[in-house]
């Protein structure tokens, strides 16, 4: 499917629930943030971005690689811009970025592919301590749906069987032979097959062995993990700070459970960047909270300008960079073989 189709999707959505809740009071209660509002909104997204993007380079930094932070930070910007339009449960742009870290660095697939896993494990490790402490937060102050406890349930058992994989795939012996599994008359029969598998089984194997090492001994594991929760905390606090430059004056508790389960059920591969689940469930528990649905409406979709509209505008600014580079490259590669024709 045409990645623009979901993404168009996800925007008639928004605007479908705009026009049925009421333009006019939409527009109206956000016209209340000024521009030095907005100022400091992008700014503190600017920081957050920069502070994911910093996390990564001190996984990279430590295997001892030399790479500037900008170049990090680029690479960064275009898997969140492929994350962005792309339903795929916050892990679309992390074939993008192997691929350009490996460009970049010359790094096999395997150490690529290890340092950008341990940099998602690590962040989403953070996210479930966080989501954890909010949905018992949300049991005793909320009555909220089965299904975003559900949703809830089904993250923590995909996260848990993910980590048990790889505990399983470090542990496979890798220099024992196949046949303990596929038998003895694959490799006779279908050699091509046999050895495609064990190249598999290999770079499985090495991977996980290679991914759980960074995690465990990355000399800033401390300071890896003490950014990974700031930047997940500062997402409420943007919810927060956009509930106040519209001028309401919302109860804590109720953002921090309304932007935690928002971004949990955005999570769903529905539609890019969670569109649409993420706005509505975030109104649906604002509206809770004591304000119309109309104003708990606009504070999600002032939030997500910040959060996701103009991050995404900026990635798509890097991602045409990337495009721009690769083309002058190419054409050099052309005039110099036509030369030396």
């Amino acid at each position: 499917m045409n990645k623009r189709i979901p993404l168009a999707i996800g925007v008639l959505l928004i605007v479908f629930t705009v026009i049925k809740t009421g333009w006019d009071e939409v527009m109206s209660t956000a016209s209340q943030m000024s521009l030095t509002d907005g100022a400091v909104m992008l700014l503190f997204q600017l920081l957050t971005l920069f502070l994911s993007s910093f996390v990564w380079y001190l996984f990279i930094v430590n295997e001892h690689v030399h790479i500037k932070l900008y170049d990090v930070f680029r690479i960064n910007l275009t898997g969140q811009f492929v994350e962005s339009i792309t339903p795929s449960v916050k892990v679309g742009g992390e074939g993008v970025k192997i691929y350009l870290l490996r460009k970049k660095t010359g790094l096999g697939y395997q150490d690529v592919s290890a340092l950008t896993v341990a940099n998602k494990l690590v962040s989403t490790l953070a996210f479930l301590l966080i989501i954890s402490g909010t949905v018992i937060m949300s049991l005793i102050f909320l009555e909220l749906p089965m299904i975003i406890y559900g949703v809830f349930a089904c993250f923590v058992i995909i996260l848990f069987t993910f980590y048990q994989l790889l505990k399983w795939a470090e542990r496979y012996p890798v220099n024992n032979e196949s046949s303990i599994i596929f038998g003895k008359k694959l490799p006779r029969r279908f050699p091509n097959v046999y050895q495609w598998i064990e190249k598999i089984i290999q770079f499985v194997t090495q991977f996980s062995a290679k991914t759980l090492h960074i995690m465990k001994y990355t000399q800033y594991r401390n300071l890896i993990l003490s950014v990974s929760m700031f930047i997940w905390m500062a997402y409420p606090l943007k919810v927060y700070l956009v509930s106040v430059m519209l001028g309401f004056d919302m109860s804590i508790s109720i953002i921090l459970i309304a932007t935690y389960m928002a971004y949990l059920v955005s999570m769903i591969p529905l539609s890019p960047g969670g569109l649409g689940s993420f706005e509505m469930t975030m109104a649906f528990i604002l509206s809770v909270g004591g304000v119309t649905y109309g104003d708990a409406l606009t504070i999600a979709l002032m939030t997500r300008v910040f959060t996701f509209w103009i991050p995404l505008m900026i990635s798509g600014v890097t991602v045409l960079q990337f495009i721009m580079n690769h083309d002058i490259k190419r054409r050099e590669r052309e005039i110099e073989y036509g030369m030396d024709v």
